[in-house]
């Protein structure tokens, strides 16, 4: 049986008593849960550099419980992780429908990432790294990834690159503290033995990992023995440089990271919007958060300069 430490707090911690599914018997049967057209954001004022909790008012995030949000890269399907499972809304003719179970068998989903050419989505299901593939308007059925990337040991939060490598932490041999972020290359058809990105981990543990759709930059969760850290887990930021290796790490700054636990979620198709959760410690209530993608480009003036 897989094992997890300090990880394993966390978790339990950001999924803690998620009542989504309570809310979906509240939205009306139909196509008519909000009236946003197609590649528009349910009609919410856009945040500015400031975050912002996302969709507060619409009634699937009324508790503000949701784990994870995604959007397909083509912007018509909008997927949540609530409950531990995988949900889906797709925009018809403008409007997004209520929202549907994915993969009804499967439970314990603690992190997903769709490839950025929508065909190929990765799943963490009860620590295994599990696939499936795009068919047609659905998805087959996730099957475990080979031994190379899905060890014995724990792993969790995925992200997958242009060329379907996939970034993602796991507490598999070769760790330098209790978690670490590793790397699989997707070569002739097959993934390689995972290689640890050791730039980006310490002593301490390191998860929650997403890679941008242009692999420019990777965000990942430090926890708070971590230098530069401002509470129970941050977000930190890596560039790529011109040599194609990662600038050092660095925190994404007050703006994003608290007191509380920040944890990536995902780049909005357009690039223009950042989503993060953060778990509020003292009223342990999880939150969805969406912020100008700008941040993102200001940190990368700050290191080239």
């Amino acid at each position: 049986m897989k094992t997890l430490v300090l990880l394993i707090l966390l978790m339990v911690i950001l999924f803690h008593e998620n009542s989504f599914s309570q809310n979906l018997n509240s939205i009306p049967p139909g196509n008519n849960a909000s009236k946003n057209p197609v590649g528009q954001y349910f009609g919410l004022k856009p945040p500015g550099s400031a975050p912002e909790v996302f969709a507060p008012e619409i009634p699937f995030f009324t508790t503000r419980k949701v784990n994870s949000i995604l959007y397909s890269p083509d912007g018509k399907y909008f997927y949540i992780v609530a409950n531990d499972s995988l949900f889906y809304m797709k925009s018809i003719n403008g409007l997004w429908t209520t929202p549907e179970i994915v993969f009804g068998d499967f439970k314990k989903i603690s992190g997903f990432s769709i490839s950025p050419d929508g065909n190929t989505m990765l799943l963490t299901i009860n620590g295994d790294v599990m696939s499936c593939k795009r068919e047609g308007n659905n998805w087959s059925l996730p099957e475990k990834l080979h031994e190379q990337v899905s060890s014995e040991k724990y792993e969790c939060g995925n992200s997958m690159a242009m060329d379907h490598s996939i970034y993602y932490a796991s507490q598999r041999n070769g760790t330098k503290g209790n978690c670490d972020i590793f790397y699989s290359k997707f070569k002739d058809g097959k993934y390689e033995t995972p290689i640890n990105l050791e730039k980006f981990n310490t002593n301490g543990s390191e998860c929650g990992v997403y890679i941008s759709p242009k692999d420019e930059f990777i965000i990942f969760t430090g926890f708070d023995n971590r230098e530069g850290g401002y509470g129970s887990t941050d977000l930190y930021i890596s560039f790529t440089l011109k040599d194609g290796s990662w600038s050092a790490p660095q925190s994404m700054g007050s703006q994003i990271n608290t007191k509380d636990a920040e944890w990536p979620l995902s780049i909005s198709p357009d690039g223009r919007y950042f989503f993060f959760n953060r778990y509020h410690i003292a009223s342990k209530i999880s939150e969805t958060y969406w912020v100008d993608s700008k941040i993102i480009s200001e940190l990368n003036k700050q290191i080239k300069n």
